[in-house]
């Protein structure tokens, strides 16, 4: 038996308008204790794997933001790109650090992206 993965939706269960720049999402990487991993060993780089659910074409640049990792704290943040909230639809990303010896995956992050009305604003 295959067990899911854990899922966090951002913005709650809302959408957020397409356009739109929420906050960056930042994971912790814990160990069974619940204590920050051991990230002091090695360079540690991270990436996001994002994809548009239900479709086959994926949208440019999706999940293309550059992630910060803060191996002191085991943290990594990605700052959403603007082909992240460009495409109405529901969307998916995992965080990935890695030192080229160990690598970890985040929670699956999940958000839904409306089309809002009018025009785009201008701030």
């Amino acid at each position: 038996m295959t067990a899911e993965l854990r899922v966090h939706h951002i913005n709650g269960d809302d959408a957020v308008p397409m356009g739109s720049k929420p906050l960056p999402i930042q994971h912790q990487f814990l160990d069974q204790n619940g204590d920050p991993v051991d990230m002091s060993v090695g360079t540690w780089t991270g990436q996001g794997r994002a994809e548009q659910l239900y479709v086959e074409d994926q949208p440019a640049g999706l999940g293309a933001g550059s992630v910060v990792v803060d191996d002191m704290l085991a943290t990594a943040t990605y700052p959403w790109v603007v082909a992240d909230m460009a495409t109405a639809g529901k969307f998916r990303i995992i965080l990935w650090v890695g030192n080229g010896t160990l690598r970890f995956g985040s929670t699956v992050y999940e958000w839904d992206v409306a089309d809002a009305p009018g025009a785009a604003p201008s701030v």
